[in-house]
């Protein structure tokens, strides 16, 4: 491991996995309230080399409790810091942490620079102290060192013994570096993609024989195609002097080398497929992930899916391994408390094969490998149907209802049931009813939980019947009551309507 060497970026790196431990909070938990921290203390002001400094927080959290805690130590006006980790000692109900002196911690004042604590259900307490701060605390008078060195290491040239590689090479790095009155402890470079993320520190080692500091950089079949350079130098000193650099194009000590394809495939891998094997889950679920890929030349390298909260910021990536029994690369999502009750996709997709050609996508709905799943209260009911209205003339019901939940429907005899599809949507087909039956729909979510009845009564949409009419001629006539009075019987009128003609 890197020793002391990269604390220029600890607290930022150890600060950064810290907080994503966590990553997956604002829970199903009722718990909504962070922990409290009332007071820090440290058990000494004044330290050198081989002391330590132990740091005890009084914090406290009523509801779920505290999960972890822990605080950077930084040097005041400085880059060098640490964080520290805090465990709970149920003898002095505090959380406590240590903090170690050695030979290479940089003389002057540090102090308590970040507090960090969360509690069961995902809450942080996050403070950053300032001078006069209750919780700001300091060594004073600072750190001692008997040693009178105040002068960094220098660094007069680098150099790789290649400038052009491939996968499966390596490129020597050497150093020329010097300390003349404590003499160096150690060093490392970082080597970057020019204008790229990518990147890789590399500890170096003191080789007698040439007299600098060397080290090693493999080129894999996942190191980017391009241009590579140091993108920063550090040494320290055994009086804890830093020497830090970053090179740009121009400076003496500004050095590149060239990752070229050997390979002369130059075509991405392709993703045809992708399939939960659980559509709603709870927390203590998993859903496993397959994922349909292949690269008919160099061959897939590795792959990935990034699952997150639809219309959230909580996400994570799930690495995917292959699965030769199923041809199918497969990877595995797990539910805990801590995981936001909703909807769940997969947001982006990367593999990338042997030849370091990449496939990316970023599924939005309606794509063919836009794929959901729902994350739920396993207490949760499920909410109400949402009914079309029903007449008796319709052999089905339509509405929606919750997701992927099992739809009921009853009329007291017999009994209708189908699925809601990831809409929500549903058509039940059903007998035809008689108008003015009652019929009762639920629906079933997958923790066997059902919702209120929604009663639809069937409305009547039959036309009558067309009117029987007698034959109608110019000899006939009608009384009142519609009855049909033929000539010939004119003595039986009731006088109801004008006399007939002919009476």
């Amino acid at each position: 491991m890197i020793k002391r060497v990269i604390k220029v970026f600890s607290v930022f790196l150890i600060a950064l996995g810290f907080s994503l431990s966590p990553f997956l909070t604002a829970a199903a938990s009722s718990d909504t309230t962070r922990p409290t921290v009332t007071s820090l203390s440290l058990d000494k002001t004044t330290v050198q080399p081989g002391d330590e400094i132990h740091v005890s927080v009084e914090a406290s959290d009523a509801e779920s409790g505290i999960s972890d805690g822990a605080v950077s130590i930084s040097k005041v006006n400085g880059d060098q810091g640490q964080m520290v980790e805090l465990s709970y000692n149920p003898e002095t109900n505090k959380y406590e942490g240590t903090f170690n002196i050695t030979n290479n911690t940089i003389i002057g004042d540090w102090y308590i620079s970040m507090i960090v604590f969360y509690d069961k259900a995902g809450n942080q307490f996050v403070d950053f102290p300032e001078e006069g701060d209750q919780l700001y605390k300091i060594f004073l008078q600072s750190v001692m060192n008997s040693s009178t060195d105040t002068t960094p290491p220098s660094v007069t040239n680098i150099s790789f013994d290649k400038t052009t590689l491939s996968p499966g090479d390596e490129v020597h790095i050497s150093v020329e570096a010097s300390d003349a009155e404590s003499g160096i402890s150690d060093g490392a470079v970082s080597i970057s993609k020019v204008n790229g993320d990518q990147g890789q520190m590399v500890e170096l080692s003191y080789n007698p024989e040439t007299n600098k500091y060397e080290g090693t950089f493999n080129v894999t079949n996942n190191t980017i195609i391009g241009d590579w350079y140091i993108s920063m130098i550090v040494f320290y000193d055994k009086a804890g002097n830093q020497f830090v650099d970053f090179p740009e194009e121009g400076d003496q000590l500004y050095k590149i080398f060239t990752v070229m394809n050997s390979s002369t495939d130059t075509t991405p891998p392709s993703v045809t497929n992708i399939s939960f094997d659980k559509t709603t889950l709870s927390p203590g679920d998993e859903v496993h992930i397959s994922v349909e890929a292949s690269d008919a030349e160099s061959g897939i390298s590795d792959g990935s899916v990034s699952v997150s909260k639809v219309n959230g910021d909580q996400g994570q990536m799930v690495e995917l391994s292959y699965n030769p029994e199923t041809n199918k690369y497969e990877g595995t999502f797990n539910v805990t408390d801590n995981t936001i009750i909703g909807d769940w996709y997969i947001s982006m997709i990367v593999f990338q094969d042997k030849a370091s050609n990449q496939f990316v996508d970023f599924p939005q709905e309606g794509d063919n490998l836009y794929r959901t799943f729902t994350v739920m209260d396993s207490a949760d009911q499920p909410s109400v149907p949402k009914v079309s209205p029903v007449n008796d003339s319709d052999n089905y019901v339509s509405g929606t209802a919750d997701p992927n939940s099992t739809i009921n429907i009853t009329n007291g005899e017999d009994t209708w049931t189908d699925q809601t599809n990831t809409n929500g949507s549903f058509r039940v087909a059903i007998a035809k009813q008689q108008a003015g039956t009652t019929l009762t729909v639920t629906s079933k979510n997958a923790f066997g939980n059902t919702s209120d009845k929604v009663n639809v009564t069937v409305t009547d949409a039959t036309p009558p019947s067309a009117p029987t009419v007698d034959t109608v001629s110019d000899q006939t006539t009608l009384d009142r009551d519609g009855r049909t009075w033929l000539n010939g019987l004119c003595d039986k009128w009731r006088g109801y309507m004008e006399r007939p003609n002919g009476c």
